[in-house]
């Protein structure tokens, strides 16, 4: 179990490899912070995605991502696009 408040880089992918789609308050509780600053500065030093759908509340890690060859990936209720956000997705 990882302990609130002590997450390292390694321990923060670890929890994108048991929720897949976290939101941003299951990282902000992970990351034992109400700062939604200091949880972009912890996700800037990976790679990772927000939905296009659900106006952004989920994210995930790209090395996770299944995009299909149109380059849409779908976990749960979230939907992924390797073309960022949704205006992006439709143009191409």
């Amino acid at each position: 179990m990882i302990k609130s408040g002590s997450l390292t880089l390694d321990n923060l992918r670890e929890l994108f490899y048991k929720i897949t789609t976290p939101t941003i308050e299951e990282l902000k509780n992970a990351l034992g912070t109400n700062s939604r600053m200091t949880v972009f500065r912890k996700l800037s030093e990976l790679s990772y995605i927000s939905s296009y759908s659900h106006r952004g509340k989920y994210y995930a890690l790209v090395e996770q991502a299944k995009f299909d060859k149109t380059g849409l990936w779908s976990c749960g209720e979230a939907m992924f696009s390797c073309h960022g956000n949704f205006v992006e997705t439709v143009k191409a």
